[in-house]
């Protein structure tokens, strides 16, 4: 689960967290397709840089 505050900031559930092993203050990119949202650590294989 994932909410945004009213700062724009968006906050993810621990246990999707632990799934992608972030750590406090990781970025990570957004992915929005048709029927899904990703979300993708920075300078993982799936990041697309």
């Amino acid at each position: 689960m994932a909410a945004e505050q009213a700062n724009g900031t968006v906050l993810v559930g621990k246990a999707y967290k632990g799934l992608l092993d972030l750590a406090p203050g990781a970025e990570v990119q957004i992915k929005i397709s048709r029927k899904q949202i990703r979300l993708v650590p920075a300078g993982s294989a799936d990041d697309g840089d």
